[in-house]
């Protein structure tokens, strides 16, 4: 029953009566009853959507398992192996990789890529994690985002909302005393990074310091001058270029106004001079 509808499989779409669903593998989309534009790709993916009383619409399922248990979720997708495999009401959820958002149920607007991302994440929302395993610590915080292998885990201050996690940034994360965070750097190469906290010279602190910039390798400054005196070279020399052009042509226009006023007095008719006699009466 319903339009537009593509089976492939044993015991795909076996239930459906609804309109725009594609299911391709066996038992994909099997207990669907409510929902269209569905899409299930692989074996058991979507088995429940929609076999509840509201029904689970736009969602893409692919790879085993993927959005297995969703029954009224929509606007889910999930790629890989057990993708968002326990989702039941949740919406607007990426899932991509093996197991990503495995063990979530209810978070939505959630974003995990990578395998194990926010796999421990059960009712959370409005995370972006991007890498294996990561955020993969987070059960009861909401709106993170958390970049690279293994970030964002766990956290010494522990888990927190609102916050941003990225990973492989060198150097240390906090002073030595484990409380004050690092400022961010970027070096020439674009790579993030940390400081060192250091004492001032002038100042002696017996507690924490606070963090002073690290200081530049002579090699590295003494490049930094080579580059910045070879600029001002070429722009004196470029002004040096355009005021010897300015000049030439000053005195191109001087000579030409001397040949003008050469030609002007040449051309200038001599002057005469008139004398009036007077006749003689007879």
């Amino acid at each position: 029953i319903g339009n537009f509808n593509t089976g492939v499989g044993e015991g795909a779409l076996e239930l459906n009566n609804m309109d725009s669903n594609t299911a391709v593998g066996s038992a994909a989309l099997l207990l669907h009853v409510r929902g269209t534009q569905n899409t299930a790709v692989g074996t058991n993916a979507l088995v429940f959507n929609g076999s509840g009383d509201v029904s689970g619409d736009f969602n893409t399922a692919t790879g085993y398992a993927a959005l297995m248990n969703n029954v009224v979720g929509g606007s889910n997708t999930a790629i890989g192996w057990e993708a968002l495999t326990v989702n039941v009401d949740a919406v607007n959820n990426v899932a991509i990789g093996t197991l990503p958002l495995s063990r979530n149920t209810s978070g939505s607007n959630n974003t995990a890529i990578g395998n194990l991302a926010l796999e421990s994440s059960v009712a959370n929302s409005r995370h972006v994690a991007v890498g294996r395993m990561a955020g993969s610590g987070i059960t009861i915080v909401q709106n993170n985002v958390i970049i690279g292998h293994h970030s964002g885990v766990h956290s010494r201050f522990g888990q927190e909302d609102n916050v941003c996690y990225i990973g492989n940034i060198y150097g240390a994360n906090v002073d030595d005393f484990g409380t004050v965070a690092r400022p961010l750097l970027v070096d020439p190469d674009g790579r993030l990074g940390t400081v060192r906290a250091t004492p001032t010279p002038s100042f002696k602190n017996p507690g924490k310091t606070s963090p002073q910039p690290e200081a530049i390798p002579d090699a590295a400054r003494q490049t930094m001058l080579n580059l910045e005196l070879q600029n001002l070279e070429a722009t004196i020399s470029q002004q040096q270029n355009q005021i010897e052009i300015l000049t030439a042509q000053i005195q191109e226009q001087i000579e030409q106004i001397h040949k003008v006023n050469a030609r002007l007095e040449m051309n200038k008719p001599a002057a005469q001079i008139i004398v009036n006699k007077t006749k003689a009466v007879p």
